[in-house]
């Protein structure tokens, strides 16, 4: 640990106590996160339907890509690519200064943080919206069953006073069955589209910001094109496995996009900030040591001339002298 923690920084205990304040943080931030996906404690908007509405009519089909395999495979992707990347930086441009922690530990942790707190804020906009709008999936009559005898006259009408009359449905036990009559109420945004976006839009932007290395040019474009090409793929796979409407899918992608581009400006922020302010106080310094030097060589010349002018002066006042004393005499 030696290598890694520098305990005799001047600056050890304010950067420990930065350091828990953002652990901090960042667990009272994944609390709504907790609330809304592992507790009963805010259910969806229920929302009524229509009779006539075709979108809601497509049968069930299990995802192509389901939650835990999405979130095991983003989280992973990204962190090994942001990993590498700054084991290679640090071996590349070695820095000439260290603090408390590691160079390597500092910039693994300004990484590692702003893309789990970027997911974090993601994920929290996207059930907020889920649990907001409550629309019904596109499969929601095949899993619901509605306690409502659709026939011509209320083809039009907005049913609202309705039950679930499907109690267990083929491949499913009745804890998930009872999670799938809450899931059919959480279409808008989608879920997979905003995360697997969030994911591409940070991991291509971090790419570009730290592989500057020209050797690896195409490299990086190949690894750019195969992210965001798997992003895409994942929401397709939403509006193809009946789960999302198409409207769902461009607001997941979008709000992923937005956050993914805000998270990646905060990186970049965190990496130009400390340099621009040295380069400030530099200038500043450097005006401030040419005002100074102006100042003494115009004082010294002020001096030069000054004794110049009285050692000139001098001879005259003895010529004038030595002239009264002869016409005196």
């Amino acid at each position: 640990m030696g290598l890694l923690i520098n305990r005799r920084s001047g600056n050890f205990k304010g950067t420990l106590r930065k350091l828990g304040l953002d652990i901090f943080f960042f667990i009272c931030l994944n609390v709504a996160v907790i609330i809304f996906n592992l507790t009963d404690i805010v259910h969806p908007n229920f929302r009524g339907f229509y009779c006539s509405d075709n979108s809601i009519r497509y049968p069930f089909r299990p995802s192509s890509i389901p939650s835990l395999t999405l979130f095991l495979f983003g989280f992973p992707v990204v962190i090994a690519i942001t990993g590498l990347i700054e084991f290679a930086y640090f071996k590349l441009y070695p820095p000439k200064h260290r603090g408390v922690f590691h160079p390597i530990i500092v910039g693994l942790y300004r990484a590692y943080a702003y893309f789990i707190v970027g997911a974090t804020v993601n994920q929290i906009l996207t059930d907020t919206g889920k649990l907001t709008v409550g629309r019904l999936r596109p499969m929601f009559l095949d899993v619901c069953i509605p306690s409502v005898e659709c026939n011509s006259t209320n083809d039009h009408v907005y049913n609202l006073d309705y039950t679930c009359t499907r109690t267990t449905y083929p491949g499913y036990s009745a804890s998930e069955f009872q999670e799938m009559l809450v899931d059919i109420r959480k279409s808008f945004p989608s879920g997979h589209s905003s995360f697997s976006m969030y994911c591409a839009v940070f991991a291509v932007i971090y790419l570009e910001l730290r592989l500057k290395y020209k050797m690896v040019r195409m490299l990086k474009i190949c690894c750019q094109t195969f992210i965001m090409a798997g992003a895409f793929w994942c929401c397709c796979t939403r509006y193809i496995d009946n789960k999302h409407h198409a409207t769902d899918i461009v607001a997941g992608a979008f709000l992923g996009t937005v956050v993914g581009i805000f998270s990646a400006y905060l990186y970049y922020t965190s990496l130009t900030y400390p340099i621009r302010k040295r380069a400030r106080l530099s200038v500043s310094s450097r005006l401030s040591t040419s005002v100074t030097d102006r100042t003494a060589s115009n004082n010294r010349q002020t001096e030069t001339e000054s004794n110049g002018n009285s050692s000139r002066s001098a001879p005259n006042s003895v010529e004038i002298q030595v002239d009264r004393t002869v016409s005196s005499m």
